[in-house]
């Protein structure tokens, strides 16, 4: 097993830890992967049947058409190698998920649902022999491993704390990330502890400053993550819906007393949060409610241990004046879950292609077996030659996946091409030309997930002056978009929001020299397709390239 196939669209905006899961994914030492976007192919070719093992990354929602287009699933069902998915926010159409599976033919379902809500949610797949194996929502970032540890002396706050609220629909588990803040922000005078915590979502903290407010503190709060709620068929997602219309401030309390009550507790999906590691990886101290934490956190060893109605947080005081004690279980949970590397990325991409390689040797490779040896008759040894694999066998690969549509619609040897353009069936680039209204065309898929991108290659390096888009009307326009040129070492962009993107958009580029011009559009205020009337590039000289009416691409809504 050498070639995977990645299949991910982790873009900018996504939780640091989509990041780092696909990166270990891909870079791992023993394997050859290929990562792209089924968002910007509309096909897998047939050379995907020279993988191995295809994987479908958690950022691509498996039963939705906006992640996989027919054609995508088609390829993927006919797929000859291993099929793997991971898979997150397992707490609601769990059902269309395991439809989909089945549909794709998976063969390894990692997921982060532990083993008793496994039956449940997934039985129909360890029924149909799928291997089902539990895996973390994130693990320790490496970037934090070996970094300098703030003392505890030298902390000023007691308690950080920094969460959201989340949907009631993921019940009373979900609500604990809420419930602990406000009650230790109520609570804190009392006991005389300085804290820091919110759960509003203008105090949230991200970056490296993320990682400079948890070391702030010698202690942070923490809860479990996942739900305690199951919605098999989206019906109670779609009654929630029904419920917060005529109930519009309504919280987890009253969503439950109201009709959630039922539903509590039917399958519980209680995992080990990220921001445990990283506080562990920081040297800061962990108070939290109780919980099993995945098996890897032991109360009293890695964590203190705070009730949920709050009633030992006269002891849980004293304990964090104890600095040399907590110093103590600083180190240790260091010791044991950051220092050990048992935690992670490189550790999780080494388990998870152990797996892989466990089940690709089982389902899909059979080494020849060997006969014994019969008296007078001497059988060579029998070798499984490895698959020469070129230098550049991944910029070949790649090569297929990367067939740009020169729409034709441009003077000056200018060609427009979106990151969706990608058509393998003549009669689609007929389609795209001639639909379309009277005001304004569409020139890629409808209903894509954000960000899309649009690439325009004016043909020779110019010094642009301005850019000039016209957006189809006030109601179909972009909320956010980011323009971006290059042109050998230069890297400029310019990034609007809302109100900064006008029906007719004027950039100001000042003369910079360039010959790509890259947009991407990262949400719009409309529905189904964005449409684009006109777009325009200048150069001092004067006009330089005119696009008509044939316009961009079609951006939608995410599911």
């Amino acid at each position: 097993m050498r070639r995977v196939l990645l299949l991910s669209h982790v873009r900018p905006g996504h939780a640091n830890t989509s990041f780092e899961h696909e990166a270990a994914l891909a870079n791992h030492k023993d394997v050859d992967v290929l990562v792209i976007s089924p968002l910007d192919f509309r096909f897998l070719p047939d050379e995907i049947r020279q993988f191995d093992v295809l994987i479908i990354h958690y950022s691509i929602i498996s039963f939705s058409r906006n992640y996989l287009s027919k054609e995508t699933r088609d390829a993927i069902r006919g797929f000859p190698g291993l099929k793997a998915i991971f898979i997150q926010d397992e707490y609601r159409f769990v059902n269309d998920a395991v439809d989909a599976m089945i549909d794709l033919g998976v063969d390894v379902l990692f997921t982060c649902v532990p083993e008793p809500a496994v039956p449940l949610l997934y039985g129909r797949l360890r029924k149909r022999g799928v291997r089902i194996e539990q895996t973390l929502t994130g693990y320790v970032p490496d970037d934090l491993i070996g970094r300098d540890k703030r003392p505890l002396r030298e902390r000023t706050l007691d308690l950080v704390y920094r969460s959201r609220p989340l949907p009631a629909i993921l019940g009373a588990l979900g609500f604990e990330k809420v419930q602990i803040a406000k009650g230790i922000r109520e609570l804190a005078p009392r006991y005389d502890l300085k804290v820091d915590v919110d759960w509003r979502e203008e105090a949230r903290i991200y970056g490296e400053g993320w990682n400079a407010f948890m070391a702030s503190g010698k202690a942070a709060l923490g809860t479990e993550s996942g739900a305690s709620i199951c919605d098999l068929t989206g019906d109670l997602d779609a009654a929630m819906t029904w419920y917060l219309a005529r109930n519009p401030t309504a919280g987890y309390p009253e969503a439950h007393r109201d009709f959630l009550h039922p539903f509590e507790g039917n399958a519980v999906i209680n995992t080990i949060s990220p921001r445990a590691f990283e506080a562990i990886a920081l040297g800061t101290v962990l108070v939290q409610f109780p919980g099993t934490y995945s098996g890897i956190l032991e109360a009293d060893e890695h964590y203190i241990v705070l009730e949920k109605d709050f009633s030992n947080l006269d002891e849980v005081s004293e304990r964090l004046r104890d600095v040399d004690d907590l110093e103590r279980m600083a180190t240790r949970a260091y010791d044991d879950i950051v220092r050990s590397r048992a935690y992670s990325y490189d550790a999780f991409a080494e388990q998870a292609y152990a797996v892989l390689r466990e089940e690709w040797e089982t389902r899909i490779y059979r080494a020849p077996v060997p006969l014994p040896a019969l008296p007078g008759w001497q059988r060579p040894a029998t070798s499984v030659p490895e698959r020469d694999l070129p230098e550049d066998w991944r910029a070949a690969m790649a090569s297929v996946f990367t067939r740009p549509v020169d729409l034709a619609l441009a003077n000056a040897g200018a060609s427009l091409s979106s990151t969706a353009a990608f058509f393998p069936r003549p009669h689609d680039l007929d389609y795209l030309l001639r639909e379309g209204t009277g005001d304004g065309y569409a020139a890629a898929l409808p209903d894509q997930a954000l960000p899309q991108s649009l690439m325009l290659d004016l043909g020779r390096a110019a010094a642009i002056s301005s850019i000039e888009i016209d957006w189809y009307n006030e109601e179909n326009r972009p909320a956010a978009l980011s323009i971006k040129v290059a042109d050998e070492d230069q890297d400029f962009s310019i990034v609007l929001e809302d109100e900064q993107v006008p029906v007719e958009t004027k950039l100001r580029l000042g003369g910079r020299t360039t010959r790509w011009v890259q947009i991407t559009v990262h949400a719009f205020h409309g529905q189904g397709r964005l449409l684009v009337k006109g777009l325009r590039v200048f150069e001092a000289g004067g006009h330089l390239v005119d696009f008509g009416v044939a316009s961009l691409n079609s951006v939608g809504r995410r599911p």
